[in-house]
């Protein structure tokens, strides 16, 4: 298993929830840890982050999910800035979702982005909304603003591109 694979196994069966509202408006923590990922080209860190999250959703690891094959997206926004001049990196990102079938689907966003020369692969990772099902005939667009700390002893990233993005069903 190569060292992505592992690292994604590793996220999305490490994830633990930690409350659940019992209200109608339902909704719940999730903890993905921190990842450390090392390539030939240096080390990449993320510290670990929190995400409330509705109830109903749903954690597909990678190896039992089955990705919507005629999924198509438009990037209406990706910019990654290295320095924001407050001693931080920040990553923005909105994306469409269209699904164009007749039924309503079910899953998690998939986002690959190369990082350095790193390729990985996030699951369900947005600012809000998650798009945990898509309607027929429609689309869902996620969003994502993340600043990160720059930390000299790990490196920092000089760029992020967007690689790829699918949805993965859970049924």
């Amino acid at each position: 298993m190569n060292k992505v694979a592992r690292l994604t196994y590793l996220l999305t069966s490490s994830i633990s929830v930690l409350s659940c509202s019992s209200s109608g408006d339902c909704t719940k923590t999730i903890t993905f840890p921190e990842q450390v990922i090392q390539s030939p080209t240096g080390t990449a860190y993320s510290p670990a982050y929190e995400r409330v999250v509705p109830c109903d959703y749903v954690v597909t690891p990678i190896n039992e999910g089955v990705k919507l094959e005629n999924l198509t997206y438009e990037v209406l926004q990706f910019v990654f800035t290295p320095d924001t001049g407050k001693n931080t990196s920040r990553l923005q990102y909105k994306i469409k979702l269209i699904n164009p079938n007749n039924f309503t689907v079910k899953g998690v966003p998939k986002i690959t982005t190369d990082t350095d020369g790193v390729v990985v692969s996030t699951f369900g990772v947005a600012t809000e909304p998650f798009c945990t099902q898509i309607l027929a005939n429609s689309s869902c667009t996620i969003a994502y603003d993340k600043e990160s700390a720059l930390n000299i002893n790990l490196g920092n990233p000089k760029s992020i591109t967007l690689v790829n993005v699918e949805y993965i069903l859970s049924f």
